[in-house]
């Protein structure tokens, strides 16, 4: 079976994120540093983020 897939730029200009994450009562340091990362991270959630 082949599998068609959607490629769009779309992702590129926002970032999705679980509810869960906004209900735990992070301090805005904490939640701004998680968003980055989800950010940065591919498709499968791996992030190799660097300050190289």
């Amino acid at each position: 079976m082949e599998q068609n897939q959607v490629r769009s730029e779309d992702r590129a200009y926002f970032t999705m994120m679980p509810n869960i994450i906004d209900d735990m009562g992070l301090d805005p340091y904490a939640f701004r540093l998680y968003v980055h990362l989800r950010r940065v991270a591919g498709e499968n959630g791996a992030c190799w983020q660097s300050t190289d």
